[in-house]
């Protein structure tokens, strides 16, 4: 079983550091955009989503556990201002050495009884295209597509 936990000040500096990254490296291949496009975006990203850093309200960081053990973490907003309530996720990530051993699965189900405990009925997340490992399991786990946006290099 996957026990979410708040984070820890010095968890989140290293997640803040991972996860623009990833996200600046994932935002310029999936745009082909250069690295230096994405790390632009990625700076930009954080710094209007998270003004307050950790701090900033309605934002949750956790880090995911098993057996004692950090595996990976997960950050969500929680959206009220629609007729129906959700979370939104913006990241989880296992970290890679637990990958492939369904933890991936575990703190998504983990993360889906918080919101359900803070009184959030709906997950909503966006996933890159090229991303298939997460794309399939989205899908495995009940995730419909909504919204698909296309490009073409003319």
């Amino acid at each position: 079983m996957i026990q979410l936990k708040p984070m820890t000040d010095e968890a989140y500096k290293s997640f803040t550091e991972l996860s623009m990254l990833d996200y600046a490296e994932a935002k310029s291949r999936a745009e082909r955009l250069t690295l230096t496009e994405g790390h632009r975006i990625a700076h930009d990203a954080w710094a209007s989503l998270l003004p307050q850093g950790q701090q900033t309200p309605l934002h949750h960081f956790y880090t995911a556990w098993k057996e004692g053990q950090d595996i990976g973490m997960v950050w969500f907003k929680e959206e009220r201002d629609w007729s129906t309530p959700y979370g939104y996720l913006y990241q989880v990530w296992i970290w890679d050495e637990f990958q492939g051993q369904g933890l991936g699965e575990a703190a998504m189900k983990a993360l889906e009884m918080k919101l359900k405990e803070i009184g959030l009925p709906r997950l909503r997340l966006h996933v890159f295209a090229f991303n298939e490992r997460a794309r399939k399991l989205y899908e495995k786990m009940g995730y419909e597509t909504t919204n698909l946006v296309m490009v073409k290099e003319l």
